[in-house]
């Protein structure tokens, strides 16, 4: 019979205990038990042997105890002696005999969970058992390929008594025996949201100087999406321009699971400086503010595609690769691989998408009363993309490509004002609104922190170290 700790009720003899309570210490991996317990029974023998010493110095004690009695005292003695010199398994031979009594199961591509503990040799019962219990919290048909599957048994009987599984960076699965029955449930790893100020010069491009940062790309884009109505990241960007931002960074423990928000940013381009705070104000909507409360989103984008290059730009007489004519080139050509994204550049309704002849593939998108924007030599349209569809700003509407009169694949794009073409990369668009008037105290008190935060917080170099930051002037 078992009692509450999962021992065997035993009446043998003393050294048949401390034996059955060594092995056990040794099989459940309980080092700090079996060393207690040859400490105990060395001191047993000491202070056995200190008895029968002082025993016999005792001038007193000349006569023999009973029999009844010396033939116990042997009979211990005789036992502890045993317990002290039987063998002491080595780390390797210890880790053996723990590790029979659990079973690491790897789920493998293609493969089923009830599959993967049937290869384990775990019997069907038990199988089944696991199945059912699991099953009561996890799609089986979510578990991911490489998943890792503790499974521990009783030492005695065999049953599973324990199973674990990490299913992803921060939810762990256990499933452990209650009484007859196995039950289990989902842990969430508690996350933390610390702080990293991220620096760098730009050198050649801001994905290189990112990528020196150990960013990846996706925080890459989320900084140029900030400063996207400002900074025409293909032909503004110079060699030693600098930029800070306040990143997010999600941990797990000492594991870096992911990234947040930018909360704040700083880029100097061409000797001016542009300021980013995130804000959500009471009575403001959220985005992003410059310094003074303005917001950065304004009516339209600076270009229609990121992190490209112009190969013309606009101008009134252009010599024609194909017609080999002069001619006007009213818009801009940005030079980009078949297949790149195209994004609309303000709220609009599309009044046209087809074949539009020299410019093959073509988009017109009406935005207000006053201006059209044109999109040239697509591959093709975005998904939905079709006469009469809304589209939103920063929608992806079609695919660089070469249709058309075109040598290569490029977009051509173009805007007209009231029927006349004009320069896309000369007009200024006006601004969404402003942090409002009720939030500006709370607002101004958010831009101080944030600064110090990019003065003071733990930072990332990438390149050449930027200059220290200043305090934002009116």
């Amino acid at each position: 019979m078992r009692d509450v700790r999962g021992f065997v009720e035993r009446s043998s003899p003393p050294k048949h205990f401390c034996r059955e309570r060594l092995r056990r210490a040794l099989l459940r991996g309980r080092k700090a038990e079996w060393v207690l317990c040859r400490v105990a029974g060395l001191a047993a023998t000491g202070a056995a042997m200190a008895v029968v010493v002082a025993w016999l110095m005792d001038g007193a004690a000349f006569s023999l105890p009973p029999p009844k009695l010396l033939e116990e005292q042997l009979s211990m003695a005789r036992g502890l002696k045993d317990f002290s010199e039987s063998p002491i398994l080595q780390e390797g031979e210890l880790q053996e005999e723990i590790q029979e009594q659990s079973k690491e199961i790897v789920l493998r591509k293609g493969e089923g969970f009830e599959d993967a503990l049937k290869k384990a040799g775990l019997p069907q019962s038990q199988v089944k058992e696991i199945v059912e219990a699991v099953r009561a919290v996890q799609d089986l048909r979510r578990l991911k390929e490489g998943t890792k599957f503790l499974v521990s048994l009783d030492d005695q009987d065999n049953k599973v008594m324990q199973v674990e599984a990490e299913l992803d960076s921060q939810c762990m699965l256990l499933v452990e025996r209650s009484g007859e029955r196995l039950q289990a449930r989902k842990e969430m790893k508690p996350l933390e949201v610390r702080q990293r100020v991220v620096s760098g010069t730009i050198q050649g491009s801001l994905f290189g100087a990112m990528e020196r940062a150990g960013m990846p790309a996706s925080v890459t884009l989320a900084l140029a999406n900030i400063f996207d109505y400002d900074i025409d990241f293909h032909t503004d960007l110079r060699a030693g321009d600098q930029f800070q931002l306040l990143l997010e960074e999600k941990w797990i423990g000492d594991k870096r699971v992911g990234y947040g928000r930018i909360l704040a940013a700083r880029f100097v381009n061409k000797g001016r400086t542009y300021w980013a705070f995130y804000f959500n104000g009471k009575a403001t909507q959220e985005g992003y503010f410059d310094n003074q409360g303005k917001s950065l989103r304004k009516a339209f984008l600076r270009s229609p595609l990121k992190f490209t290059r112009i190969t013309s730009g606009f101008t009134q007489a252009r010599f024609h690769p194909i017609l080999e004519v002069y001619r006007p080139h009213l818009g801009v050509d940005y030079a980009a691989p078949t297949g790149t994204p195209v994004r609309a550049v303000a709220d609009g309704r599309v009044v046209s998408a087809g074949w539009d002849g020299g410019f093959g593939n073509c988009v017109k998108i009406q935005h207000g009363q006053s201006y059209v924007s044109m999109y040239g030599h697509l591959s093709r349209f975005g998904a939905g993309i079709r006469s009469g569809t809304s589209v939103r700003q920063g929608q992806v509407i079609g695919y660089v490509g070469s249709t058309g009169l075109a040598t290569g694949p490029h977009l051509d794009f173009r805007l007209m004002k009231a029927g006349q073409f004009i320069n896309p990369l000369k007009v200024n668009f006006i601004n969404a609104d402003p942090v409002s008037p009720a939030d500006s105290g709370v607002f101004k008190q958010l831009v101080a922190k944030r600064v110090r935060d990019l003065e003071e917080g733990p930072t990332i170099m990438a390149a050449r170290a930027p200059a220290a930051v200043k305090s934002p002037q009116n």
